[in-house]
């Protein structure tokens, strides 16, 4: 990975273009950080889904590590860029999507992907969080996931029950994946320089240990739960009375508070609601 590529603003100024704000265009620069990305990926992906590439800073290495590269991408000015500089590779297909509406099972079919997919990218701020939850949403169909991130978003997916940042969000994705900040990244690795700081959090699959059913369940209790999440799991739960009653079923005490109650508590929890009643 000592080849030398293009800055992007070297790419910008060759093809005309400016770093649009309104799309939260914030192009990594830092070589060692994509250097640590493309190493965290599992050598067994094939292929890799990049979501928002951009002017295909992390596109090149992955390609050159010998890495099939599906490259999501919605700006039609990035789209020119990227063809103009991988049209010729072999290994690279760009879809030109929006990452924020993707159907991954479609592109799974398509492309002959049989195993779980392995997805990477650097994400918009304002719709990372979203994105990512969707990946969780889709239980065995992501093995591994690495993401660039606002650091405190990644800071509450990794969170641990009981401390102050441990909520909703971090319920979401640890149901379904081991969550890790895998790096921290200062606003100087991009051109143009954000003004808060980012990190890459890696994502991976864990083993599913309760049903469809039971995971809709633990979905809904959680997102009631800490839209009150100052109060009682029963005061909390009010509205919905089979979840009251299955804190008991579950052994769990109805006075605690939801940011409180580790993965296994949830997954009990959530088990203990009866289906037929979501």
């Amino acid at each position: 990975m000592s080849r030398q590529y293009p800055t992007p603003q070297a790419l910008l100024h060759e093809h005309g273009l400016e770093a649009k704000k309104s799309w939260g265009q914030n192009f990594l620069i830092d070589e060692r950080v994509l250097n640590d990305i493309v190493r965290g990926i599992p050598m067994s992906s094939e292929p890799v889904i990049e979501l928002g590439s951009g002017l295909g800073a992390l596109t090149a290495p992955m390609l050159d590590a010998g890495f099939r590269v599906i490259a999501v991408e919605r700006d039609p000015d990035m789209q020119h860029v990227l063809r103009a500089r991988f049209a010729e590779y072999p290994g690279f297909t760009l879809l030109a999507a929006d990452a924020g509406h993707l159907d991954y099972r479609a592109i799974a079919r398509e492309h002959g992907i049989q195993g779980p997919m392995t997805v990477v990218g650097n994400l918009p701020y304002q719709i990372g969080g979203r994105i990512s939850v969707n990946l969780a949403d889709m239980r065995g169909d992501v093995g591994c996931a690495l993401l660039m991130l606002q650091r405190e978003v990644v800071q509450r997916m990794v969170a641990a029950p009981g401390s102050k940042t441990f909520g909703l969000l971090s319920v979401l994705m640890q149901r379904t994946f081991d969550v890790q900040l895998y790096r921290k990244v200062s606003p100087g690795s991009f051109h143009p320089a954000p003004k808060i700081h980012s990190a890459v959090v890696k994502l991976v699959a864990r083993p599913l240990a309760i049903s469809d059913a039971a995971d809709a369940a633990l979905v809904r209790v959680a997102k009631l739960a800490f839209q009150h999440r100052r109060k009682t799991l029963r005061a909390g739960l009010g509205s919905w009375p089979e979840a009251v009653g299955a804190l008991d079923a579950a052994g769990i005490d109805p006075r605690l508070r939801p940011e409180t109650l580790d993965m296994a508590t949830w997954q009990r929890f959530a088990e203990a609601l009866e289906p037929g009643r979501l």
